[in-house]
């Protein structure tokens, strides 16, 4: 028969190269995860940088979207003032018109005083001369068209 000892020498040697061929498997394994961490640590410092880059921006465009705000702010107000002037203007001008078609109706009264037919307060304008009634009746006459035609 064979000696016991050297059934344990090859039991033992046989077990050595089984735990070498693990060992080595085990060995390509922690190799490839530790390439996986080098590139996993790449990809962590890209997302690092690609944040840092984004804050910038977010940055930049607060303080852009506020001087954008307050330009339009500023424009808003004169444009709130602008269109509040107008309205004053346009009802002055309105004002304007109604009192120069008040003087126009008044004046074709007045040409009816002089023509004999009393006009509706019953004064005689008859001591305004001739040129000058027919010099404001024309202007006031063009006028009054200029202001009906305006509107």
């Amino acid at each position: 028969m064979i000696p016991i000892g050297l059934i344990l020498d090859s039991l033992v040697a046989l077990l050595l190269i089984v735990t070498v061929v693990y060992c080595y498997q085990l060995n390509s394994r922690l190799r490839d995860l530790r390439s996986g961490q080098d590139g996993l640590k790449d990809l962590i410092r890209g997302l690092n940088e690609a944040t840092e880059r984004a804050q910038a921006g977010i940055s930049q465009l607060k303080i852009a979207g506020d001087a954008a705000g307050r330009e339009l702010q500023e424009s808003v107000t004169k444009a709130r003032s602008l269109s509040d002037e107008l309205s004053l203007m346009i009802e002055a001008g309105n004002n304007i018109a109604d009192r120069l078609e008040d003087q126009a109706v008044g004046n074709v009264g007045a040409s009816r005083v002089k023509e004999g037919t009393p006009d509706a307060s019953g004064e005689n304008l008859s001591k305004i001369s001739s040129a000058h009634q027919n010099t404001l009746t024309h202007l006031e006459g063009e006028m009054l068209k200029a202001l009906r035609e305006a509107r």
